[in-house]
């Protein structure tokens, strides 16, 4: 039987990226704190949930994996890729995160009274930006590995 355990090494790049990711999220968790401390657990709570900044920070984690993957083909010209696997990657960072992040920041900043849908999108799209940074930084920590 196969242990589930993370090897010393798996553990490190994993510690790597979730501390990427920590320096990106903690000023938005900060934010968190600060609204539910001003306003109460349940005012606060659902006050910073109706916050654009879901969108906001979406659009920063997205950027900063499409960063993360065009710096390591960047300083490896000679790293044979995928290029249809990099341009499917880009759509989807464009279609399922920041087409509807930029259109729910749209909403939610223009509309008076917007649809409560736009608030899950937002955290939807927020979800997917954090599950598609932890992977795609640790492909990109392999790729920098070879």
């Amino acid at each position: 039987m196969q242990s589930k355990r993370l090897s010393s090494k798996q553990r490190k790049k994993l510690r790597t990226v979730l501390n990427s990711y920590s320096f990106i999220v903690i000023p938005f968790f900060i934010i968190a704190f600060i609204k539910v401390y001003q306003l109460g657990f349940t005012e606060g709570f659902i006050a910073f949930l109706k916050l654009s900044d879901w969108s906001l920070i979406s659009f920063v984690i997205f950027s900063q994996s499409m960063c993360t993957y065009l710096t390591v083909l960047g300083d490896k010209p000679e790293l044979p890729f995928d290029a249809s696997y990099i341009v499917s990657i880009f759509i989807k960072y464009i279609v399922a995160g920041l087409l509807p992040a930029a259109g729910a920041v749209w909403i939610i900043n223009i509309d008076n009274n917007p649809p409560i849908f736009v608030y899950f999108l937002q955290a939807a799209v927020f979800l997917y930006a954090s599950y598609r940074f932890i992977i795609d930084n640790l492909n990109a920590q392999e790729l920098n590995r070879t």
